[in-house]
């Protein structure tokens, strides 16, 4: 596997990210087709790895990294 430009990782992670909340590292692998080392180097940055819980083995975003809103903020900004 060839590295992609960072800035194409990110786009189809933060893009994966938008379908579900967790992975776990072989379908972020799958999906962005990128090495395992480079991919968690990056992970490491922009998520949080569970490895424990009812998510164990698996990457979610950072808070400050995720995009989607709670019920709650969605009423607000439509009223």
């Amino acid at each position: 596997m060839v590295r992609a430009e960072r800035q194409v990782v990110l786009d189809m992670l933060f893009s994966a990210f938008e379908k579900h909340q967790y992975y776990n590292i072989k379908d972020l692998v799958d999906i962005t087709r990128q090495p395992v080392t480079y991919l968690k180097e990056i992970m490491r940055e922009i998520g949080t790895y569970n490895s424990k819980g009812t998510h164990k083995s698996t990457w979610e975003l950072k808070p400050e990294y995720r995009h989607y809103h709670s019920a709650e903020e969605e009423e607000r900004e439509s009223a």
